[in-house]
């Protein structure tokens, strides 16, 4: 089973754990490129595990895919807009894969 980990500011982690937000942004940059191709090819990951900033709290969702959109991107979340330009990878979320939430000390 494949985990993709990734670091998230607290105010979008709690939108991914109320529902309202499915899916996450990363530029297309090097350092994306490196921990999502594999093989000239996305990567395919079971669970994408969403960490709340650098704590160790986080959760995990079935992936629903990872896909590279060259457009950019606006959204609302409630009060909170967010834009990103394109390039970008876009990281879809499904549903909480095993109803957890860790906290390690």
């Amino acid at each position: 089973m494949e985990i993709f980990d990734l670091v998230v500011k607290k105010q979008w982690y709690d939108l991914m754990k109320a529902g309202v937000k499915t899916e996450e942004f990363r530029r297309d940059c090097t350092h994306w490129q490196n921990r999502l191709f594999k093989h000239d090819r996305i990567r395919q990951f079971d669970i994408i595990r969403i960490r709340c900033g650098y704590t160790g709290i986080f959760t995990d969702y079935e992936s629903r895919g990872i896909v590279w959109h060259e457009g950019g991107i606006s959204r609302q979340y409630g009060d909170v807009r967010l834009e990103m330009p394109g390039p970008l990878f876009v990281i879809k979320l499904g549903g909480v894969y095993g109803k957890m939430v860790c906290i390690s000390f």
